[in-house]
């Protein structure tokens, strides 16, 4: 609820998301040109900074809600970018395996090439 979202307005504005890309995909995709349609969700806290960290176990719970939305829709995976921490990928890798959907997972990193975690 931090992004001013109830879980039924999120829920909704997810499924409405896939939609429309679902439509734009029925009229643009070609056989030299296919396009995915995936389902973002941000991370638990801020992408760029890693004061707060979270277990698999608690991001499994707080990312399921979205990714069993997209896993019911046209979506044919899920997206997670600016992820800090290995904790919380592990846990949303879990919950899109649970859900049946594949996952991209994608890290902030320090100019170190290293997590910032």
């Amino acid at each position: 609820e931090t992004i001013g979202y109830d879980a039924a307005s999120l829920a909704a504005a997810n499924r409405e998301a896939v939609d429309m890309m679902v439509r734009i995909r029925e009229k643009f995709e070609n056989p030299s040109s296919p396009m995915v349609v995936s389902g973002n969700i941000g991370p638990h806290g801020d992408g760029y900074n890693p004061a707060e960290w979270i277990t698999a176990e608690a991001s499994e719970e707080y990312h399921r809600d979205q990714i069993e939305t997209f896993a019911e829709t046209e979506a044919d995976m899920v997206s997670c970018l600016t992820i800090t921490h290995t904790g919380e990928a592990i846990g949303i890798a879990r919950g899109a395996k649970r859900a049946g959907i594949p996952v991209a997972i994608g890290f902030t990193l320090e100019t170190d090439g290293r997590l910032p975690s």
